[in-house]
């Protein structure tokens, strides 16, 4: 049995508290947790950002093809940053109304003018009325839809405002790699399923996480578990109309729970046969 000096130990003991106050266990939390739901993890993957041609990291990519076809396979690619922070996270929204979680994922997802993945996805969210308020829907979590995000009682939201356009660059690079190759299995006449992708960004914190909104006039501050924000993209070069991306945010207790209705979202939409009916109709 080794033998440890008590200088050794209160190294160890050091090295522990100062890690468990960074938020290198959370990262660890949040890839277990996706692994344990299937997901295939890659962490600290590089994008390249848009705006700076510079390659930058995010915590964790994940993705799960959760089900497939002989015309298709539908996968779910899951971009997570982790924050842990000993002040309160703040969500400004822009009044009292609640959204379901599906309508905000789809409402920042727009149809282009030709066939391919994104507009696959919008269509499918019409047919399946995502936008409904049924309520026993999948994904029917109540959010106040959000605009920024900020760190309580700090003079700047530096760090939020990157972490989240972070994000939202990163979707935009794979949805890029993705459209690519969704495109070129279209063209393709001898590949026997095309590769649709729903593209999610996720910001997992250690905080307490609060709403923030104007009720008649009135600032409410209300707390939450979980949260929305859909930014607009100023430096995309798509149409201005397809310049927003949604960001679900929730907090380290309300992870699983998030992964458990993902689950039922997405197997909702595979199983409802739509996307098959909707790629033989435009390939047809």
């Amino acid at each position: 049995m080794t033998n440890m000096k008590d200088s050794d130990i209160n190294l160890e003991s050091k090295i522990y508290n100062w890690l468990t106050k960074s938020g290198y266990p959370l990262e660890l939390f949040s890839y277990e947790s996706l692994r344990q739901y299937g997901y295939i993890c890659e962490k600290s993957p590089l994008y390249t950002d848009i705006e700076s041609k510079q390659e930058r990291e995010i915590d964790i990519s994940a993705e799960k093809t959760v089900g497939d076809s002989e015309s298709h396979n539908l996968t779910v690619n899951l971009l997570v940053e982790c924050k842990k922070s000993e002040k309160p996270i703040v969500v400004l929204s822009s009044g009292p109304d609640m959204n379901c979680v599906r309508r905000e994922v789809f409402s920042a997802r727009v149809c282009p003018s030709e066939f391919c993945n994104a507009q696959v996805l919008a269509n499918i969210g019409f047919k399946l009325k995502v936008f409904s308020d049924d309520y026993s829907l999948p994904f029917s979590t109540k959010v106040h839809p959000g605009y920024s995000v900020l760190q309580a009682f700090k003079n700047s939201d530096e760090l939020f405002h990157r972490t989240l356009y972070g994000l939202a660059k990163a979707e935009h690079y794979y949805e890029e790699l993705h459209e690519k190759y969704f495109e070129s299995s279209v063209k393709d006449k001898k590949a026997s399923f095309l590769p649709v992708t729903l593209h999610l960004s996720l910001l997992v914190v250690d905080a307490s996480l609060f709403n923030a909104y104007l009720d008649e006039g009135k600032l409410k501050v209300k707390k939450s578990n979980w949260a929305s924000v859909t930014l607009n993209l100023p430096w995309t070069p798509r149409p201005e109309s397809e310049r927003r991306a949604n960001i679900q945010i929730v907090t380290k207790d309300e992870l699983v729970n998030f992964l458990k209705e993902l689950d039922i979202f997405i197997g909702w939409i595979n199983e409802s046969g739509i996307i098959s009916c909707y790629v033989n109709e435009e390939n047809s």
